[in-house]
């Protein structure tokens, strides 16, 4: 008996699974780290966390060993030369290499975007156009532990490989035997790599089946997020209903944009994103200290909208929402999607439609995030970036571009060279990691629990600076100003960290004159102010617009975003969120009072659901069919 077990379990494939259990515990530990790391935002974890990412750490191991497994399995016996077991050891330890590496890295990249990092930031790295060969050193020193953390795995991992090889004998075993496991494993990886025997292999979404929603980066792997969303390049359009019935009967762009009740028409138009500016560092919105003194008191004299969202966790997600409409739908972005090319509606087109001239500012280096082409592509007249900036010698802060205090200050100034009505957008970068302060200014804002808290201090007092010198210019009393954030950045409160809160970033509009001023509840997006600004304006347009007039109180003003594959739809009238993966509901939770989604109302909602299910349904087709057929436009009524 012992003999014929010996005969069809080989030493060999012993070793294989052995080999191959250490790169499952090494993603596991990598899990843990992450999770250690990261505590504070996954809260209630259980060990059902961890086993669900069994799952997709074996299919992570399935594709990238698959070589490996191969070779350790040929009939042939080729391990006896010593050439082919060093071949065998590289195609290990490559790829498991670059795998663990991955998991470490998110460790602290989660912290910004608050998801695995998918492929769109790996084109972003290897772009020659864009700032990440010149920021990796930046992001290496920075994070240090991670690479020591990375050697010692390895290291650990090269000497448990070395103890278990040791113990094998090579001997000459019966390739018959061999090729049948050769066969069976063959089977295994297929069966591993789908994740499964059901019908389609797993993605993204089913990270969250038997767990929170919340917890979907804790249960996935880097790897796999990134192999994942790099095949995921073709959308497809999504048709659950008739065009016409999708239309009529629960969803349409369609939309009338009409002048708003005070109007601004003529008035310049000044566009301040924030970089990384979330409501949770802005002590107006928290009724508590935060981090921006001049921008809490200038926000006491704006008109406010406390309920206020970007539409993407990304800076290259935040350009095309705010200056086309358009929001993130898609894993990748806009400018990377294959609809890149699509003719879009902006805010721009219409403004130099109406005799103004249009700039976007961005102190970075010409062509990062994408900014300056997509800026060229939505018609704006003038680009001014890194390159564009005389005094770089003196101003550069060393990773991203120029300081905001002196570039601030430069924008004000070039906005005074303008012979007519301008619509200009002001982005600043400091608030960006790895947060970086001129040398006379360090010390001098609070330090807060985050690196991020003081770089918010330092931008905050740039605004100010920015806003002095605007005060001395003769354009100043005739402009109105919109003040945003790209997007949000680390977060300690709770209510900051789940759901909506992810993308909780403010949104106002602050007139010299005071002929506007207050707090309106009405929730407003990024996507939002394409139609908002053409009716403050005066403006009578009819379009497609994904967005609506914030002052129009007579629609609706849902909120919807993507992420990891689930649409995050939040119905405002009943104040519920629902997250729907496409094709079925996640979860009901009441928002705001629920913001953590403990309490999942599906069950008592059912008939809600009924009636509005094909609403969020009917906008994700129109998002969808209208980026397939390139139908988005406007037209001046």
């Amino acid at each position: 008996m012992n003999s014929m077990i010996k005969k069809i379990f080989l030493p060999s494939v012993s070793l294989l699974f052995k080999r191959l259990g250490i790169a499952l515990v090494l993603l596991t530990i990598t899990r843990l780290l992450f999770w250690w790391m990261n505590w504070a935002y996954f809260t209630e974890v259980s060990p059902l966390d961890f086993i669900l990412g069994l799952r997709f750490d074996a299919s992570v191991i399935a594709y990238t060993c698959s070589v490996f497994i191969v070779l350790s399995l040929l009939p042939f016996g080729f391990e006896k030369y010593k050439t082919y077991r060093i071949i065998q050891t590289v195609f290990f330890f490559l790829p498991v290499g670059i795998c663990v590496f991955m998991n470490l890295a998110d460790i602290e990249y989660f912290k910004f975007i608050f998801r695995r990092t998918t492929f769109d930031v790996i084109r972003f790295f290897s772009s020659p156009e864009s700032d990440g060969w010149r920021l990796m050193w930046q992001f290496t020193r920075d994070f240090w532990y991670v690479g020591v953390l990375f050697v010692l795995l390895m290291f650990f991992a090269y000497w448990w490989y070395k103890r278990i090889s040791l113990a094998y004998v090579f001997q000459l075993e019966n390739w018959k035997v061999k090729s049948v496991w050769l066969l069976i494993v063959s089977g295994l990886l297929i069966l591993a790599g789908r994740g499964g025997l059901q019908l389609t292999p797993i993605s993204l979404v089913d990270a969250g089946f038997g767990t929170n929603p919340k917890k979907i980066p804790l249960v996935l792997n880097t790897p796999f997020s990134v192999m994942i969303t790099a095949f995921q390049q073709n959308h497809k359009p999504v048709f659950y209903f008739s065009s016409r019935a999708a239309s009529e009967q629960y969803f349409s762009l369609a939309y009338d944009v009409k002048p708003a009740q005070v109007n601004f028409k003529g008035r310049n138009v000044v566009v301040l994103i924030l970089e990384s500016f979330g409501r949770e560092y802005i002590g107006y919105y928290n009724k508590k200290g935060g981090y921006t003194p001049f921008l809490d008191s200038l926000l006491q004299h704006s008109y406010v909208f406390p309920n206020s969202f970007a539409n993407g966790k990304q800076s290259i997600d935040a350009v095309p929402a705010i200056i086309s409409g358009l929001p993130a739908m898609m894993q990748d972005p806009f400018t990377y999607s294959v609809y890149s090319g699509n003719r879009i509606p902006s805010l721009a087109l219409y403004f130099k439609n109406q005799g103004y001239v249009t700039q976007f500012f961005h102190g970075g280096n010409n062509g990062t995030m994408g900014f300056e082409a997509f800026c060229e592509f939505a018609g704006v007249d003038e680009y001014y970036g890194k390159d564009e900036y005389s005094d770089v010698e003196r101003d550069y802060d060393g990773n991203w571009g120029i300081f905001d205090e002196p570039y601030l200050k430069y924008c004000a100034k070039m906005l005074s060279k303008n012979d007519k009505p301008f619509l200009s957008l002001i982005f600043s970068l400091s608030s960006h990691h790895p947060y970086t302060i001129p040398k006379q200014y360090q010390g001098r804002f609070p330090k807060g629990t985050y690196e991020i808290h003081e770089s918010i201090g330092y931008a905050d007092y740039a605004l100010r600076e920015f806003f002095t010198e605007a005060k001395k210019k003769p354009w100043f009393n005739n402009t109105l100003f919109v003040i945003t954030a790209d997007h949000t950045a680390q977060s300690q409160v709770p209510f900051y960290q789940n759901g909506m809160g992810i993308y909780a970033a403010p949104i106002a509009f602050y007139d010299p004159q005071q002929k506007l001023k207050g707090v309106d509840s009405t929730v407003v997006q990024h996507i939002d102010l394409f139609p908002t600004l053409i009716a403050m304006t005066g403006g009578s347009v009819h379009g497609k617009f994904f967005g609506r007039n914030a002052f129009d109180k007579g629609v609706q003003h849902d909120v919807i975003n993507y992420n990891y594959g689930l649409y995050y739809y939040y119905n405002t009238k009943d104040s519920l969120q629902v997250i729907f993966d496409g094709d079925k509901v996640w979860g009901v939770y009441d928002y705001p009072k629920d913001s953590a989604m403990k309490v999942n109302k599906e069950d008592q909602l059912k008939p809600w659901l009924k009636s509005n299910t094909p609403v969020f349904k009917a906008k994700i087709q129109a998002y969808y069919q209208n980026m397939e057929e390139n139908t988005l436009d406007f037209e001046m009524k």
